[in-house]
């Protein structure tokens, strides 16, 4: 298991507040523990290259796969994530206000939500 988080360059301070890399593996022969995810005010851009990460919703059990490379903006929402058996994201935590004058795409747009990033960065 690794979590890690790390300051951007200072030249990147302005737009960046964070990198972070999470790093899960685990054995075939146990059961993948659910990680309850509390609200957070983090607008990111997320990089799943290994398996795929599973996000339940209260009130729904309908489990969504997010995209290998995703945009999400604040959730307001506890959520429950399930990670695959071989877990690897880089995530971009970005400065308050970044993603919008990057994309231009209003952030009540992005609350409760992990969209494709190819959908909104090209």
């Amino acid at each position: 298991m690794l979590i890690k988080k790390f300051r951007p360059s200072p030249p990147l301070g302005e737009y960046v507040r964070s990198f972070g890399i999470v790093q899960f593996l685990f054995p075939a022969n146990i059961k993948i523990p659910i990680k309850p995810f509390s609200p957070r005010p983090e607008n990111s851009l997320c990089f799943i290259p290994k398996d795929p990460e599973y996000i339940a919703y209260p009130g729904n059990d309908t489990k969504i796969k997010r995209p290998p490379i995703t945009v999400y903006g604040q959730h307001t929402l506890l959520n429950s994530r399930n990670p695959g058996q071989d877990f690897l994201a880089f995530v971009v935590d970005f400065q308050p206000g970044v993603l919008y004058r990057l994309t231009g795409v209003p952030l009540h747009e992005l609350t409760n939500t992990y969209v494709e990033a190819e959908y909104i960065i090209s």
